[in-house]
C-alpha cells in the first residue's frame, strides 16, 4: 500500500493534465493509495462557484471512485488572475490555512 498526503493546487486547465497523467496510475487494480488529499482550486472569473460543477466532478472522480485517499476539503478561488491576486483573498488564504492543518 503506498500511503500519501497530497494538496493539489491548481487551475482548472492544470487539473486536466493531472487527471490525464494519474488516470493509468488510479487504474491500477496492483496500486493502492490511501492518505488525505486537499484540492485548491484557483481562477480568474471572479465568482467562487463558477466552477463548482466541475470541480465536484473532480472529487468523484478520480479521487474518490478511484483511490482509498481521504478528501479533506476543497477549496475554490476565484478573481486570482495577476501576480498577487492570492496575496488579497484573505478569507481563501484563511480557509487554506485551516485545509493545511487537517494533515
Amino acid at each position: 500500500m503506498i500511503l500519501y498526503d497530497i494538496i493539489l493546487i491548481v487551475n482548472t486547465a492544470q487539473l486536466k493534465t493531472i487527471i490525464d497523467r494519474f488516470y493509468s496510475i488510479f487504474n491500477n487494480p496492483n496500486k493502492k493509495f490511501s492518505g488525505k488529499v486537499a484540492l485548491i482550486f484557483t481562477h480568474a472569473y471572479p465568482g467562487d462557484d463558477f466552477y463548482r460543477p466541475y470541480i465536484d466532478l473532480v472529487i468523484k472522480q478520480p479521487f474518490e471512485m478511484n483511490t482509498e485517499l481521504e478528501m479533506v476539503d476543497c477549496l475554490e478561488v476565484g478573481g486570482v488572475k495577476f501576480i498577487g491576486d492570492a496575496d488579497n483573498a484573505e478569507d481563501a488564504l484563511k480557509k487554506a490555512y485551516g485545509i493545511g492543518l487537517k494533515f
